[in-house]
C-alpha cells in the first residue's frame, strides 16, 4: 500500500455503526457527573450525561438508575438481573448510548379477576407498585380509565396486568386495568381561604 494511503488509514477514524442491546443487566455504574455506564450482556455501555433513561412509568437520573434499593418482591439490588434494550452506537468497539430503559422485568397477565381482597387475576396476586422509580399509579377501569375502588372489583371480570413477577409469586404491576367496579373516591379540592378580618391601621374607624 503506499506511503500516502497507509497515513490516511491511520488518521481516519472507525467507522461509527449503529447498536441496539436488549438484554440482562449485570451492574451498573453512577460516575456521579450526571454520566455512567450499564453493563448488559457482558457489554459495557457509557451512558453520556443527560442521556434518556426510562422505566415503563417514569424518567430517572443515572443515581436512580444506579440506586442499589431492591424493588419490593425481588432480592437482587436495584436493576441488577433486569432488563435493559439500548440505543446507541458503536465506534472502534465501544458502545455509547443515545437512550436507555430498564425494568426488573416485563411480565403481562391478560385473564380474569378471581379476588379483589387482595386483588388477584387468575389466581395470581396482584400489588400495585408504589415506587418512585417505577410507580404503578391507580388501579383503572379498562373502558373509560376512571380510578375504581380496589374493594368494588366484581369477580369474573376481564383484567390486564403489567409489571413483574417477584419471589413470592406476586405480580408487581406497573399498570392494573379492570372490568366493571366502582369509581373510586377522589379528595376533594380545598375550599377557598376565607378572607381574615383586618386590624390595626386598616380597620376602619367606627364614628
Amino acid at each position: 500500500m503506499p506511503e500516502s494511503l497507509k497515513l490516511l488509514a491511520v488518521c481516519l477514524p472507525d467507522a461509527q455503526v449503529k447498536a441496539i442491546v436488549e438484554g440482562p443487566i449485570d451492574a451498573v455504574n453512577d460516575h456521579r457527573d450526571g454520566g455512567g455506564t450499564i453493563t448488559v450482556m457482558g457489554i459495557v455501555i457509557q451512558i453520556p450525561e443527560g442521556t434518556p433513561i426510562t422505566t415503563p412509568t417514569a424518567s430517572l437520573s443515572m443515581a436512580q438508575l444506579a440506586d442499589s434499593a431492591a424493588f419490593p418482591g425481588r432480592s437482587q439490588p436495584g436493576f441488577i438481573g433486569g432488563v435493559a434494550i439500548v440505543n446507541g452506537s458503536s465506534t472502534d468497539g465501544v458502545i455509547t448510548a443515545t437512550d436507555v430503559f430498564v425494568a426488573p422485568a416485563q411480565n403481562f397477565l391478560v385473564g380474569q379477576v378471581t379476588g379483589n381482597q387482595p386483588l388477584k387475576v387468575n389466581g395470581v396476586r396482584v400489588q400495585i407498585l408504589n415506587d418512585a422509580r417505577m410507580p404503578g399509579g391507580v388501579l383503572r377501569n379498562i373502558y373509560e380509565g376512571f380510578p375504581v375502588a380496589p374493594a368494588s372489583v366484581p369477580i369474573g371480570g376481564a383484567a390486564t396486568v403489567e409489571g413483574y413477577v417477584g419471589i413470592t409469586g406476586t405480580l408487581h404491576a406497573t399498570r392494573v386495568e379492570v372490568e366493571g367496579g366502582r369509581p373510586a373516591k377522589t379528595i376533594p379540592a380545598r375550599a377557598p381561604a376565607k378572607p381574615r378580618p383586618t386590624w390595626g391601621r386598616d380597620r376602619p374607624l367606627i364614628t
